[in-house]
Protein backbone atom coordinates (compact mmCIF):
# COMPACT_ATOMS: atom_id res chain seq x y z
CA UNK A 1 0.00 0.00 0.00
CA UNK A 2 0.97 3.58 -0.97
CA UNK A 3 0.78 5.31 2.28
CA UNK A 4 2.62 8.64 0.86
CA UNK A 5 -0.44 8.52 -1.54
CA UNK A 6 -2.85 7.74 1.37
CA UNK A 7 -1.87 10.12 3.33
CA UNK A 8 -1.64 13.22 0.60
CA UNK A 9 -5.08 12.26 -0.41
CA UNK A 10 -6.37 12.57 3.09
CA UNK A 11 -4.48 15.97 3.48
CA UNK A 12 -6.18 17.46 -0.16
CA UNK A 13 -9.46 16.48 0.80
CA UNK A 14 -9.42 17.90 3.90
CA UNK A 15 -8.43 20.87 2.97
CA UNK A 16 -11.34 20.91 0.30
CA UNK A 17 -13.42 20.07 2.80
CA UNK A 18 -12.27 23.05 5.29
CA UNK A 19 -12.70 25.79 2.22
CA UNK A 20 -16.08 24.13 1.39
CA UNK A 21 -17.30 25.03 4.56
CA UNK A 22 -17.16 28.35 4.19
CA UNK A 23 -18.10 29.02 0.33
CA UNK A 24 -21.74 27.03 0.50
CA UNK A 25 -25.22 28.90 -0.15
CA UNK A 26 -28.75 27.70 1.17
CA UNK A 27 -29.70 24.20 1.87
CA UNK A 28 -28.79 22.84 -1.37
CA UNK A 29 -25.32 23.76 -0.24
CA UNK A 30 -25.19 22.38 3.29
CA UNK A 31 -26.71 19.02 1.22
CA UNK A 32 -23.86 18.93 -1.23
CA UNK A 33 -21.57 19.74 1.48
CA UNK A 34 -22.89 16.48 3.85
CA UNK A 35 -22.28 14.57 0.78
CA UNK A 36 -18.49 15.26 0.13
CA UNK A 37 -17.82 14.80 3.77
CA UNK A 38 -19.42 11.66 4.06
CA UNK A 39 -17.19 11.28 0.49
CA UNK A 40 -13.85 12.53 1.95
CA UNK A 41 -14.50 10.60 5.38
CA UNK A 42 -13.84 7.31 3.57
CA UNK A 43 -10.02 7.33 3.20
CA UNK A 44 -9.99 8.65 6.48
CA UNK A 45 -11.27 5.84 8.01
CA UNK A 46 -9.37 3.42 5.50
CA UNK A 47 -6.05 5.53 7.00
CA UNK A 48 -7.44 4.55 10.60
CA UNK A 49 -8.41 1.15 10.05
CA UNK A 50 -5.88 -0.14 7.63
CA UNK A 51 -2.97 1.79 7.97
CA UNK A 52 -1.20 -1.05 9.64
CA UNK A 53 -1.86 -4.67 8.27
CA UNK A 54 -1.51 -8.08 9.24
CA UNK A 55 -0.40 -10.21 6.28
CA UNK A 56 -0.87 -14.11 7.86
CA UNK A 57 0.58 -17.12 5.57
CA UNK A 58 0.12 -20.56 5.88
CA UNK A 59 0.87 -22.18 9.42
CA UNK A 60 4.11 -23.68 10.02
CA UNK A 61 2.71 -26.12 13.15
CA UNK A 62 2.33 -29.66 12.70
CA UNK A 63 -1.80 -29.80 11.70
CA UNK A 64 -3.73 -32.41 13.92
CA UNK A 65 -7.29 -32.86 14.38
CA UNK A 66 -10.23 -34.26 12.19
CA UNK A 67 -11.72 -32.37 9.46
CA UNK A 68 -15.38 -32.49 8.02
CA UNK A 69 -15.65 -30.69 4.67
CA UNK A 70 -19.14 -28.94 4.27
CA UNK A 71 -20.12 -28.75 0.86
CA UNK A 72 -23.94 -26.85 0.95
CA UNK A 73 -25.69 -26.65 -2.31
CA UNK A 74 -29.32 -25.72 -2.88
CA UNK A 75 -30.19 -25.48 -6.88
CA UNK A 76 -26.71 -25.36 -8.52
CA UNK A 77 -26.20 -26.90 -11.72
CA UNK A 78 -24.91 -30.72 -11.47
CA UNK A 79 -22.04 -29.62 -13.94
CA UNK A 80 -20.87 -26.91 -11.81
CA UNK A 81 -20.98 -28.84 -8.58
CA UNK A 82 -19.52 -32.17 -9.56
CA UNK A 83 -15.86 -30.75 -9.86
CA UNK A 84 -16.29 -28.87 -6.61
CA UNK A 85 -16.81 -32.32 -4.90
CA UNK A 86 -13.50 -33.99 -7.12
CA UNK A 87 -11.39 -31.51 -6.20
CA UNK A 88 -12.41 -31.45 -2.81
CA UNK A 89 -11.89 -35.51 -2.49
CA UNK A 90 -8.07 -34.28 -4.02
CA UNK A 91 -7.29 -32.73 -0.20
CA UNK A 92 -4.19 -34.17 1.04
CA UNK A 93 -5.23 -34.54 4.41
CA UNK A 94 -5.67 -38.20 5.91
CA UNK A 95 -8.36 -36.92 8.77
CA UNK A 96 -11.31 -35.09 6.36
CA UNK A 97 -14.48 -36.63 5.95
CA UNK A 98 -16.61 -34.91 2.60
CA UNK A 99 -20.07 -33.90 3.08
CA UNK A 100 -22.92 -32.99 0.70
CA UNK A 101 -25.14 -30.86 2.44
CA UNK A 102 -28.20 -30.82 0.07
CA UNK A 103 -31.24 -28.00 0.53
CA UNK A 104 -32.62 -28.90 -2.74
CA UNK A 105 -33.44 -32.33 -2.36
CA UNK A 106 -32.30 -33.53 -5.39
CA UNK A 107 -31.74 -37.02 -6.43
CA UNK A 108 -29.11 -36.57 -9.08
CA UNK A 109 -26.98 -35.11 -6.19
CA UNK A 110 -28.00 -37.91 -3.97
CA UNK A 111 -26.56 -40.17 -6.84
CA UNK A 112 -23.56 -37.85 -7.00
CA UNK A 113 -22.48 -38.76 -3.18
CA UNK A 114 -23.01 -42.23 -3.90
CA UNK A 115 -20.28 -42.65 -7.24
CA UNK A 116 -18.06 -40.40 -5.02
CA UNK A 117 -18.36 -42.38 -1.76
CA UNK A 118 -18.88 -38.67 0.08
CA UNK A 119 -21.60 -38.29 2.83
CA UNK A 120 -24.93 -36.80 1.61
CA UNK A 121 -27.21 -34.68 4.29
CA UNK A 122 -30.96 -33.32 3.40
CA UNK A 123 -33.24 -31.85 6.16
CA UNK A 124 -36.43 -33.18 6.17
CA UNK A 125 -37.61 -29.99 7.02
CA UNK A 126 -37.72 -26.42 4.67
CA UNK A 127 -34.82 -24.19 3.95
CA UNK A 128 -35.34 -22.69 7.53
CA UNK A 129 -32.07 -20.00 7.68
CA UNK A 130 -30.86 -20.61 4.53
CA UNK A 131 -27.28 -21.52 4.67
CA UNK A 132 -26.62 -20.85 7.84
CA UNK A 133 -29.26 -23.45 8.92
CA UNK A 134 -28.34 -26.36 5.93
CA UNK A 135 -24.83 -25.94 8.27
CA UNK A 136 -26.40 -26.25 11.10
CA UNK A 137 -28.03 -29.73 10.37
CA UNK A 138 -24.63 -31.12 9.29
CA UNK A 139 -22.78 -29.77 12.53
CA UNK A 140 -25.55 -31.77 13.99
CA UNK A 141 -24.84 -34.91 12.06
CA UNK A 142 -21.24 -35.10 12.43
CA UNK A 143 -18.41 -35.00 15.08
CA UNK A 144 -14.74 -33.68 13.58
CA UNK A 145 -12.83 -30.95 15.49
CA UNK A 146 -12.70 -28.51 12.27
CA UNK A 147 -15.10 -27.62 9.64
CA UNK A 148 -14.33 -26.89 6.09
CA UNK A 149 -17.10 -24.79 4.13
CA UNK A 150 -16.76 -24.44 0.99
CA UNK A 151 -20.07 -23.01 -1.83
CA UNK A 152 -21.20 -25.42 -4.19
CA UNK A 153 -19.21 -23.02 -6.97
CA UNK A 154 -15.67 -23.03 -5.31
CA UNK A 155 -13.22 -25.69 -6.17
CA UNK A 156 -10.27 -26.34 -4.08
CA UNK A 157 -7.38 -25.08 -6.44
CA UNK A 158 -4.61 -26.02 -3.69
CA UNK A 159 -5.00 -29.66 -2.22
CA UNK A 160 -2.82 -28.26 1.14
CA UNK A 161 -5.26 -26.02 2.08
CA UNK A 162 -5.68 -27.79 5.41
CA UNK A 163 -2.08 -29.14 5.80
CA UNK A 164 -1.40 -25.03 5.79
CA UNK A 165 -3.69 -23.75 7.52
CA UNK A 166 -4.80 -26.28 10.72
CA UNK A 167 -1.61 -25.16 12.20
CA UNK A 168 -2.95 -21.75 12.84
CA UNK A 169 -5.20 -23.46 15.31
CA UNK A 170 -2.50 -25.63 17.33
CA UNK A 171 -0.86 -22.17 17.56
CA UNK A 172 -3.45 -20.24 19.49
CA UNK A 173 -6.12 -22.36 20.87
CA UNK A 174 -8.38 -19.20 21.17
CA UNK A 175 -8.47 -19.02 17.06
CA UNK A 176 -12.38 -20.13 16.11
CA UNK A 177 -12.03 -19.46 12.19
CA UNK A 178 -9.28 -19.09 9.45
CA UNK A 179 -10.77 -17.15 6.30
CA UNK A 180 -8.85 -17.42 2.97
CA UNK A 181 -8.28 -14.34 0.02
CA UNK A 182 -11.70 -15.89 -2.29
CA UNK A 183 -10.47 -15.88 -6.38
CA UNK A 184 -12.93 -15.65 -9.02
CA UNK A 185 -12.73 -16.95 -12.67
CA UNK A 186 -12.98 -13.46 -14.05
CA UNK A 187 -10.66 -11.27 -16.03
CA UNK A 188 -7.69 -9.35 -14.82
CA UNK A 189 -9.36 -6.21 -13.95
CA UNK A 190 -12.82 -7.46 -13.29
CA UNK A 191 -14.01 -5.90 -10.42
CA UNK A 192 -15.31 -9.45 -8.61
CA UNK A 193 -11.53 -9.73 -7.84
CA UNK A 194 -12.44 -7.35 -4.57
CA UNK A 195 -8.60 -6.63 -4.58
CA UNK A 196 -9.15 -3.82 -1.86
CA UNK A 197 -10.82 -5.63 0.30
CA UNK A 198 -8.91 -8.89 0.48
CA UNK A 199 -4.97 -7.74 -0.11
CA UNK A 200 -6.08 -4.18 2.23
CA UNK A 201 -9.04 -4.63 4.09
CA UNK A 202 -8.77 -7.62 5.88
CA UNK A 203 -4.98 -7.83 6.56
CA UNK A 204 -5.98 -4.65 7.84
CA UNK A 205 -8.81 -6.07 10.42
CA UNK A 206 -6.45 -8.34 11.50
CA UNK A 207 -4.00 -6.32 13.03
CA UNK A 208 -7.38 -5.47 15.13
CA UNK A 209 -8.71 -8.91 15.44
CA UNK A 210 -11.63 -7.87 13.56
CA UNK A 211 -11.29 -10.16 10.26
CA UNK A 212 -14.22 -11.81 8.84
CA UNK A 213 -15.43 -14.95 6.97
CA UNK A 214 -15.71 -14.50 3.30
CA UNK A 215 -18.37 -17.49 3.38
CA UNK A 216 -16.35 -20.30 1.69
CA UNK A 217 -12.65 -21.36 1.97
CA UNK A 218 -13.17 -21.02 5.86
CA UNK A 219 -12.21 -23.10 8.40
CA UNK A 220 -13.90 -22.94 11.21
CA UNK A 221 -13.49 -24.76 15.24
CA UNK A 222 -15.93 -26.64 16.23
CA UNK A 223 -15.10 -26.10 20.08
CA UNK A 224 -16.09 -22.32 19.08
CA UNK A 225 -19.26 -22.63 17.39
CA UNK A 226 -20.68 -25.03 20.21
CA UNK A 227 -19.60 -22.07 22.34
CA UNK A 228 -21.73 -19.84 20.61
CA UNK A 229 -24.44 -22.14 19.51
CA UNK A 230 -23.09 -22.89 15.86
CA UNK A 231 -23.54 -21.07 12.36
CA UNK A 232 -25.09 -17.69 13.55
CA UNK A 233 -29.06 -17.38 11.92
CA UNK A 234 -29.87 -14.08 12.67
CA UNK A 235 -28.55 -11.63 9.72
CA UNK A 236 -29.49 -12.77 5.67
CA UNK A 237 -26.30 -15.12 5.44
CA UNK A 238 -23.86 -17.00 8.29
CA UNK A 239 -20.59 -15.58 7.06
CA UNK A 240 -20.35 -11.93 8.63
CA UNK A 241 -22.41 -12.27 11.87
CA UNK A 242 -20.92 -15.59 13.21
CA UNK A 243 -17.58 -13.16 12.71
CA UNK A 244 -18.89 -10.58 14.24
CA UNK A 245 -20.44 -13.46 17.56
CA UNK A 246 -16.95 -14.93 17.88
CA UNK A 247 -15.28 -11.56 18.43
CA UNK A 248 -17.93 -10.60 20.66
CA UNK A 249 -17.41 -14.22 22.59
CA UNK A 250 -13.84 -13.19 23.03
CA UNK A 251 -12.65 -15.58 19.88
CA UNK A 252 -10.11 -14.41 17.73
CA UNK A 253 -10.75 -14.33 13.99
CA UNK A 254 -8.11 -14.41 11.65
CA UNK A 255 -6.96 -14.21 7.71
CA UNK A 256 -4.49 -16.03 5.21
CA UNK A 257 -3.89 -13.66 2.41
CA UNK A 258 -3.92 -16.58 0.17
CA UNK A 259 -6.51 -18.11 -2.52
CA UNK A 260 -7.19 -21.95 -1.92
CA UNK A 261 -10.53 -22.37 -4.52
CA UNK A 262 -11.44 -20.91 -7.33
CA UNK A 263 -15.16 -20.07 -7.76
CA UNK A 264 -17.86 -18.34 -10.30
CA UNK A 265 -18.90 -14.78 -9.71
CA UNK A 266 -22.03 -13.66 -11.26
CA UNK A 267 -21.78 -11.71 -14.41
CA UNK A 268 -25.57 -10.46 -15.56
CA UNK A 269 -26.53 -7.05 -13.51
CA UNK A 270 -29.54 -9.02 -11.95
CA UNK A 271 -27.12 -11.34 -10.24
CA UNK A 272 -24.41 -8.51 -9.74
CA UNK A 273 -27.30 -6.63 -7.91
CA UNK A 274 -28.61 -9.63 -6.19
CA UNK A 275 -25.20 -10.45 -4.41
CA UNK A 276 -23.50 -7.06 -3.55
CA UNK A 277 -26.98 -5.80 -2.56
CA UNK A 278 -27.30 -8.95 0.16
CA UNK A 279 -23.73 -8.10 1.15
CA UNK A 280 -24.57 -4.42 1.82
CA UNK A 281 -28.24 -5.20 3.49
CA UNK A 282 -26.07 -7.90 5.76
CA UNK A 283 -22.98 -5.26 6.93
CA UNK A 284 -25.94 -2.67 7.28
CA UNK A 285 -28.40 -4.46 9.05
CA UNK A 286 -25.80 -5.27 11.21
CA UNK A 287 -24.64 -2.00 11.89
CA UNK A 288 -28.21 -0.58 12.73
CA UNK A 289 -30.03 -3.26 14.68
CA UNK A 290 -27.00 -5.07 16.60
CA UNK A 291 -24.76 -2.14 16.67
CA UNK A 292 -20.92 -2.77 17.47
CA UNK A 293 -20.81 0.60 18.99
CA UNK A 294 -22.72 -0.76 22.35
CA UNK A 295 -21.04 -4.27 22.66
CA UNK A 296 -18.80 -3.82 25.59
CA UNK A 297 -16.52 -6.75 25.01
CA UNK A 298 -15.45 -5.41 21.39
CA UNK A 299 -12.49 -3.23 21.12
CA UNK A 300 -12.67 0.35 19.67
CA UNK A 301 -10.72 -0.73 16.93
CA UNK A 302 -13.31 -3.74 16.20
CA UNK A 303 -16.13 -1.25 16.30
CA UNK A 304 -14.71 1.31 13.71
CA UNK A 305 -13.95 -1.65 11.73
CA UNK A 306 -17.69 -3.06 11.48
CA UNK A 307 -19.16 0.57 10.97
CA UNK A 308 -16.66 1.82 8.28
CA UNK A 309 -17.96 -1.24 6.69
CA UNK A 310 -21.51 -0.09 6.88
CA UNK A 311 -20.37 3.35 5.61
CA UNK A 312 -19.10 2.73 2.49
CA UNK A 313 -22.48 1.00 1.37
CA UNK A 314 -23.96 4.16 2.90
CA UNK A 315 -22.02 6.38 1.41
CA UNK A 316 -23.00 4.67 -2.06
CA UNK A 317 -26.61 4.66 -1.65
CA UNK A 318 -27.07 8.30 -0.24
CA UNK A 319 -23.91 10.30 -1.20
CA UNK A 320 -23.20 9.37 -4.72
CA UNK A 321 -26.84 10.47 -5.90
CA UNK A 322 -26.77 13.72 -4.13
CA UNK A 323 -23.23 14.49 -6.27
CA UNK A 324 -24.72 13.67 -9.07
CA UNK A 325 -28.16 15.48 -8.79
CA UNK A 326 -27.16 18.74 -7.27
CA UNK A 327 -25.43 19.62 -10.54
CA UNK A 328 -28.16 19.64 -12.33
CA UNK A 329 -30.86 20.59 -9.57
CA UNK A 330 -28.11 24.13 -10.06
CA UNK A 331 -28.39 24.32 -13.50
CA UNK A 332 -31.96 24.13 -13.67
CA UNK A 333 -32.60 26.27 -10.84
CA UNK A 334 -29.89 28.68 -11.63
CA UNK A 335 -28.87 28.79 -8.17
CA UNK A 336 -25.28 28.82 -7.30
CA UNK A 337 -24.69 26.60 -3.97
CA UNK A 338 -20.98 27.41 -4.47
CA UNK A 339 -19.31 30.68 -4.58
CA UNK A 340 -16.07 30.89 -5.99
CA UNK A 341 -16.74 28.52 -9.06
CA UNK A 342 -12.96 28.84 -10.67
CA UNK A 343 -11.38 28.21 -6.68
CA UNK A 344 -13.93 25.33 -6.48
CA UNK A 345 -12.52 23.82 -9.48
CA UNK A 346 -9.03 24.44 -8.47
CA UNK A 347 -8.96 22.69 -5.14
CA UNK A 348 -11.74 19.96 -6.10
CA UNK A 349 -10.11 18.81 -9.34
CA UNK A 350 -6.61 17.58 -7.74
CA UNK A 351 -8.16 16.51 -4.56
CA UNK A 352 -10.49 13.98 -6.67
CA UNK A 353 -7.75 12.88 -8.78
CA UNK A 354 -5.88 11.96 -5.36
CA UNK A 355 -8.85 10.04 -4.66
CA UNK A 356 -9.26 8.26 -8.08
CA UNK A 357 -5.62 7.07 -7.86
CA UNK A 358 -5.40 6.50 -4.23
CA UNK A 359 -8.53 3.85 -5.03
CA UNK A 360 -7.42 2.80 -8.73
CA UNK A 361 -4.24 1.34 -6.89
CA UNK A 362 -5.56 0.04 -4.05
CA UNK A 363 -8.30 -1.93 -6.09
CA UNK A 364 -5.14 -3.48 -8.12
CA UNK A 365 -4.51 -0.37 -10.38
CA UNK A 366 -8.14 -1.07 -12.04
CA UNK A 367 -10.79 2.23 -11.76
CA UNK A 368 -13.66 -0.61 -12.57
CA UNK A 369 -14.27 -1.63 -8.42
CA UNK A 370 -15.05 2.38 -8.03
CA UNK A 371 -17.07 2.83 -10.57
CA UNK A 372 -19.03 -0.08 -9.76
CA UNK A 373 -19.27 1.17 -6.10
CA UNK A 374 -20.86 4.33 -7.33
CA UNK A 375 -22.73 2.60 -10.03
CA UNK A 376 -24.11 0.75 -7.28
CA UNK A 377 -26.12 3.44 -5.41
CA UNK A 378 -29.38 1.68 -6.44
CA UNK A 379 -28.84 -1.43 -5.31
CA UNK A 380 -27.37 -0.14 -1.63
CA UNK A 381 -29.93 2.25 -1.62
CA UNK A 382 -32.58 -0.46 -1.43
CA UNK A 383 -30.56 -2.41 0.86
CA UNK A 384 -30.20 0.25 3.44
CA UNK A 385 -33.93 0.69 3.17
CA UNK A 386 -34.81 -3.09 3.96
CA UNK A 387 -31.60 -2.81 6.58
CA UNK A 388 -33.64 0.11 8.52
CA UNK A 389 -37.25 -1.86 8.13
CA UNK A 390 -38.76 -3.74 11.08
CA UNK A 391 -38.26 -7.54 10.13
CA UNK A 392 -35.48 -10.49 8.18
CA UNK A 393 -35.83 -10.08 4.57
CA UNK A 394 -35.79 -13.20 3.10
CA UNK A 395 -32.72 -15.02 1.82
CA UNK A 396 -32.39 -16.25 -2.11
CA UNK A 397 -29.43 -17.93 -2.94
CA UNK A 398 -27.74 -16.18 -6.59
CA UNK A 399 -28.44 -17.25 -9.32
CA UNK A 400 -25.50 -19.10 -10.57
CA UNK A 401 -26.72 -19.76 -14.31
CA UNK A 402 -26.47 -17.23 -16.74
CA UNK A 403 -30.18 -16.50 -17.82
CA UNK A 404 -31.85 -14.20 -20.43
CA UNK A 405 -33.60 -12.06 -18.31
CA UNK A 406 -33.72 -8.20 -19.30
CA UNK A 407 -31.04 -6.32 -18.02
CA UNK A 408 -31.94 -2.78 -19.43
CA UNK A 409 -33.95 -2.20 -16.84
CA UNK A 410 -31.07 -2.40 -14.37
CA UNK A 411 -29.44 1.15 -15.82
CA UNK A 412 -32.98 2.87 -15.99
CA UNK A 413 -31.64 4.81 -13.00
CA UNK A 414 -28.27 5.59 -14.61
CA UNK A 415 -29.90 6.79 -17.87
CA UNK A 416 -32.10 9.04 -16.37
CA UNK A 417 -29.72 10.70 -14.60
CA UNK A 418 -27.50 11.31 -17.31
CA UNK A 419 -29.88 12.22 -19.54
CA UNK A 420 -31.23 14.78 -17.01
CA UNK A 421 -27.90 15.99 -16.38
CA UNK A 422 -27.23 16.63 -20.12
CA UNK A 423 -30.37 18.54 -20.87
CA UNK A 424 -29.66 21.11 -17.79
CA UNK A 425 -26.40 21.45 -19.56
CA UNK A 426 -28.00 22.52 -22.98
CA UNK A 427 -30.58 24.57 -21.58
CA UNK A 428 -28.64 26.90 -18.90
CA UNK A 429 -25.84 27.57 -22.05
CA UNK A 430 -29.07 28.24 -24.00
CA UNK A 431 -30.17 30.52 -21.53
CA UNK A 432 -26.84 32.17 -20.04
CA UNK A 433 -23.97 30.61 -22.21
CA UNK A 434 -20.22 29.59 -21.07
CA UNK A 435 -19.88 30.82 -17.50
CA UNK A 436 -17.90 29.34 -14.65
CA UNK A 437 -20.74 27.56 -12.97
CA UNK A 438 -21.81 25.74 -16.04
CA UNK A 439 -18.12 24.10 -16.07
CA UNK A 440 -18.29 23.46 -12.52
CA UNK A 441 -21.50 21.42 -12.57
CA UNK A 442 -21.14 20.21 -15.91
CA UNK A 443 -17.28 18.60 -14.81
CA UNK A 444 -19.96 16.75 -12.30
CA UNK A 445 -21.93 15.21 -14.79
CA UNK A 446 -19.37 14.39 -16.88
CA UNK A 447 -17.72 12.20 -14.16
CA UNK A 448 -21.38 10.69 -13.55
CA UNK A 449 -21.16 9.71 -16.84
CA UNK A 450 -16.95 8.12 -16.36
CA UNK A 451 -18.17 6.48 -13.35
CA UNK A 452 -21.73 4.84 -14.85
CA UNK A 453 -19.94 3.57 -18.25
CA UNK A 454 -19.06 0.06 -16.40
CA UNK A 455 -22.55 -0.98 -15.16
CA UNK A 456 -24.17 0.76 -18.41
CA UNK A 457 -21.83 -0.43 -20.65
CA UNK A 458 -22.51 -3.93 -19.28
CA UNK A 459 -26.33 -3.53 -19.26
CA UNK A 460 -26.20 -2.73 -22.84
CA UNK A 461 -24.20 -5.67 -23.90
CA UNK A 462 -25.92 -8.05 -22.43
CA UNK A 463 -29.61 -6.53 -23.58
CA UNK A 464 -28.08 -6.73 -26.91
CA UNK A 465 -26.67 -10.16 -26.47
CA UNK A 466 -29.56 -11.39 -25.27
CA UNK A 467 -32.10 -9.76 -28.38
CA UNK A 468 -29.48 -11.05 -30.75
CA UNK A 469 -29.96 -14.66 -29.27
CA UNK A 470 -33.60 -14.62 -28.96
CA UNK A 471 -33.65 -13.40 -33.04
Amino acid sequence: MNRKLLLITVLANTAYIIWLAFHIHGYEGVIFYLAEVTISSLPVFFLFNHWTQEHVEHSYHQPKGSVDVFISIVNEPLSLFEPVVEKALGITYAWKKIYILDDGKRESIRKLAMKHNVEYISRPNSREDGKAGNLNYGLEHSTSDYILVLDADQEVTNPEILNELLGHFQADTNLAMVATRQKFDVPKNDFNHDHIFYEHMQTGKNSNNAAISAGSGVIYSRKALDAVGGFQTWNIVEDLYTSYIFQIAGFKTQYVNKSYTLGTAPKRLANIYKQRGTWALDTMRLVFKDSPLFKKSLTFRQKVHYFDSALAYIVSAIAVPIVFTMPTVALLTNFQFISDPQEYLLLRVPSLILLLVLYAQLNGNAFSASQWWASLWPVYLKSLVLAILPGKPMYKVTNKIEDNTREIVHIIPHILMIMAGIISVAIYYGLHGLTGFLLVNALWIALMMFWFYPVIVRGLTKELTTNLQKD
